[in-house]
């Protein structure tokens, strides 16, 4: 007990010290990997030991360094979506089709690098340069204009020699070409400092330097990939390409490689073209970005939480290994999806242990044809998620047995609905279902959510299994002695807990809509519709026509938004989370009346 202890206190200092080096003294230390890798080691000890977590733990919030040149944050006019990857041609035809069913039209497509950089966000206003916002979290990210006015491929001023719109948006990515990066390298290991471990690290640490002298050092190049938004009635744009021309005739440099493809068989040729290239381009990239030309149908098309509907990265193939599968587990999620997750005997990709993977749904199981202990070709998509791609039938043994699906929720014993059209298990019991009740409560405190410091996984399971919570205001009724009786947590974190619950009322609208865990609304959805009707009052009065009208929306998710704001029980929640006995309130903004 006291080794985990002294462990945990040790990559607590480590990890502090390089948050000090880094935003203080504008230093590299270690790379991204080895500080991600050295606070995953603590996340997992802490769980170990849940009564050493302290709110001021790096795990659980960044230690603010008093200095007047901490970025401030920015927040986007447009989310600053990730793009939807996949990973095969089938699945390249699979996209065109499904926008030629929902268009009736044949597609014309515009093809790119995917550069393995960092994005940005610059802001012209009259042709002059006046903000530039890395990506952040997609909705808020860090202004670093004095920075990005260090960088030569970014000019402070458009072009005079053509027309200068009122304002323009422009995104792009900055990146470090692979021959800068070696001397870089060379540079940082004579200064004997820690060299970076990859070009998008490298970038966005220069860009992120505090003193924008060290930046203004670093051989940082950009490359522009759209116009965000545009104020102008004399510039007519009806084509992603026709913007990336009128970018590059305001002085903003724009990627050789971008190729306008009229059919999905030219982006599929692209696609091989660039492989064969892909020694040859001097800065690293991990696929391509295949983008419908046409603005109209972009809008026509949207996007949702996380990507544009209207584009895809079509990602080089990432390394694969084989391993067997242990056994099938049904996992229930907050929202009642039943998820088939497969637990592996342990592999490594790329340095990460590899234990589990996620099956998705019934269709995926028996496209591939799992069984209990076959064994398997695993990749890590993307370089992140683990995911099984084939069965290896000749190293099938005796042993093996058929998958047996759930005819009821393996947590509440509820019977079990299966959506014929997605093949999606779902149980419909709600918070009626301690699974989901459970998930429904983590994603309430969660930092997104209503960002309730000091109260993990762990602890909601204690709480719920001990009946003392059975919806979200019933946490505001907690208090020290109940913590302490129950064993749920020491005097010293019940404190920090009850401190940050205190705090938590004073919340956003945006925050304490995503909070509810509404179907089809996540933190971009819950900003536009916190913004659309200001109040909780008018949303809930909202018609599917009105909620329609709201960006990211479409029929489905209006459909739902409606049927959750005429769920009785979901209006009681409410009123007991923004009633006088609990007491949350949004700032700027009115209560439930």
């Amino acid at each position: 007990m006291k080794k985990i202890k002294q462990q945990i206190l040790k990559l607590r200092k480590k990890l502090r010290y390089w948050e000090y080096l880094y935003f203080y003294k504008e230093e590299s230390k270690v790379s991204d990997q080895k500080y991600d890798k050295t606070m995953q080691e603590l996340q997992i000890l802490e769980k170990k030991r849940p009564d050493l977590l302290t709110p001021d733990s790096p795990t659980q919030i960044l230690r603010k360094i008093k200095t007047k040149n901490i970025f401030k944050k920015a927040h986007h006019k447009t989310p600053m979506l990730s793009l939807n990857s996949v990973f095969t041609s089938k699945d390249v035809i699979l996209f065109d089709k499904k926008i030629q069913n929902k268009t009736k039209k044949t597609i014309t497509y515009c093809c790119e690098l995917k550069i393995d950089g960092l994005g940005i966000n610059i802001l012209y206003k009259n042709g002059k340069l006046i903000q530039a916002t890395t990506r952040g979290d997609g909705i808020i990210g860090e202004n670093v204009t004095n920075n990005i006015y260090t960088i030569h491929d970014i000019p402070k001023y458009l072009n005079n020699n053509f027309y200068i719109p009122n304002t323009i948006e422009i995104r792009g990515e900055i990146f470090i070409q692979k021959k800068d990066f070696k001397k870089l390298n060379k540079h940082m290991k004579k200064k004997e400092n820690k060299i970076f471990s990859n070009t998008r690290n490298a970038a966005s640490g220069s860009v992120r330097q505090l003193n924008s002298k060290i930046t203004a050092k670093r051989p940082l190049s950009f490359l522009a990939y759209g116009i965000n938004e545009i104020n102008t009635t004399k510039i007519s744009l009806k084509s992603h390409w026709k913007q990336l021309q009128i970018i590059k005739k305001l002085g903003i440099p724009i990627c050789k490689y971008t190729k306008k493809c009229k059919n999905i068989q030219e982006v599929l040729n692209y696609y091989e073209t660039i492989i064969k290239k892909r020694k040859l381009i001097n800065f690293d990239i991990d696929g391509i970005v295949i983008k419908i030309d046409s603005l109209m149908i972009q809008k026509q098309l949207g996007f949702n939480n996380r990507f544009p509907h209207w584009a895809i990265a079509y990602k080089f193939s990432s390394k694969k290994t084989t391993t067997k599968i242990k056994n099938i587990k049904f996992q229930v999620g907050k929202s009642g999806i039943i998820t088939p997750i497969a637990n592996l005997i342990p592999v490594s990709i790329n340095g990460t242990i590899i234990k589990h993977a996620n099956l998705y749904n019934i269709r995926k199981i028996k496209e591939l044809g799992i069984m209990n202990g076959d064994t398997v070709f695993i990749k890590k998509s993307g370089e992140i998620i683990p995911k099984i791609t084939k069965v290896i039938i000749k190293k099938r043994t005796k042993k093996i047995s058929k998958i047996i699906f759930p005819k009821k929720c393996p947590a509440c014993n509820s019977k079990i609905h299966i959506e014929h059209t997605s093949y999606i298990m779902r149980c419909n019991s709600g918070i009626m279902c301690i699974a989901q009740k459970k998930e429904k409560l983590k994603h309430f405190v969660s930092k997104h959510a209503m960002n309730i410091i000091g109260i993990g996984n762990k602890t909601i399971n204690k709480l719920v299994d001990n009946n003392l919570i059975n919806i979200p205001s019933d946490l505001f009724l907690l208090t020290k002695n109940i913590l302490i009786n129950n064993k749920i947590l020491s005097e010293k974190l019940a404190e920090n807990f009850l401190f940050s619950l205190q705090n938590s009322k004073k919340t956003t609208f945006s925050r304490f809509l995503y909070s509810l865990n509404i179907p089809y609304v996540g933190k971009i959805t819950s900003t536009h519709l916190s913004g659309f009707y200001k109040t909780i009052d008018k949303l809930i009065h909202a018609n599917i026509n009105s909620l329609m009208k709201v960006p990211t929306i479409g029929k489905t998710s209006a459909m739902y938004i409606y049927q959750y704001f005429h769920e009785p029980n979901n209006i009681r929640i409410i009123q007991e989370l923004l009633g006088k006995k609990t007491g949350i309130y949004f700032e700027n903004s009115k209560n439930f009346k």
